[in-house]
C-alpha cells in the first residue's frame, strides 16, 4: 500500500480481500485533513460533525454521501454506537474486535451475517416458541371449527364463541 501522506506509516493489509467500506473508512480515517469531523480515538471512531462529514467528505470515500448508509455500514460491521442521541449529533462508534490504537486492525473486521444479527441462541428459542404458540392455536381453531355447534351464527362460531 503506497502512503499519500509523507511522515506517516503506511497500513497493513491483511492477506484476505478487505471490503471496500473498511479499506474507505481507514483511508478517510487516516487522513489529518477530516480529522476535525472525524478521527480515530483508541478502539473509537469519533465523528465530531455529521451534517458536515456528510457534506464534505463522504462523497469522496464512497458512493454515497447519506450519513445514514455510513451508520447502516458501520452496524453492519458491528461498530456499537456510544454516545450521541440525535441522528446528526456528534457520536463516537466502537468496536471491540480491534485493539485498542490499532487503525489497521480495521481492515480485519468481518461483516456481520444474516445469522449473527440475531444476539443469541436464546432469541431463536423465543421465535420457535412464539411458531409453536401460533401453530398450537391454528390447530385449535380448525378443529374447532369442523365440530358443529348447534343454534350458533356462524360469525360467532368463527370467532371461538361457545354456547353450552
Amino acid at each position: 500500500l503506497e502512503d499519500s501522506h509523507m511522515g506517516e506509516t503506511p497500513l497493513i493489509l491483511p492477506r484476505r480481500p478487505v471490503p471496500e467500506f473498511l479499506f474507505q473508512l481507514t483511508q478517510m480515517l487516516s487522513d489529518p485533513s477530516n480529522h476535525h469531523l472525524i478521527e480515530w480515538s483508541g478502539r473509537c471512531i469519533v465523528v465530531h460533525d455529521p451534517v458536515n462529514l456528510e457534506k464534505e467528505v463522504l462523497q469522496k470515500y464512497f458512493r454515497h454521501s447519506k450519513y445514514s448508509s455510513f451508520q447502516r455500514q458501520m452496524n453492519y460491521f458491528g461498530f456499537r454506537k456510544n454516545a450521541g442521541k440525535c441522528r446528526m449529533s456528534p457520536c463516537t462508534y466502537e468496536n471491540e474486535a480491534v485493539a485498542p490504537g490499532d487503525l489497521s486492525g480495521l481492515l480485519s473486521i468481518k461483516r456481520k451475517t444474516q445469522g449473527s444479527a440475531l444476539p443469541s441462541a436464546k432469541k431463536n428459542t423465543k421465535v420457535t416458541k412464539l411458531k409453536q404458540e401460533l401453530s398450537n392455536k391454528t390447530h385449535a381453531v380448525i378443529d374447532n371449527e369442523s365440530h358443529e355447534t348447534p343454534n350458533v351464527p356462524l360469525s360467532l362460531h368463527k370467532a371461538g364463541v361457545r354456547i353450552n
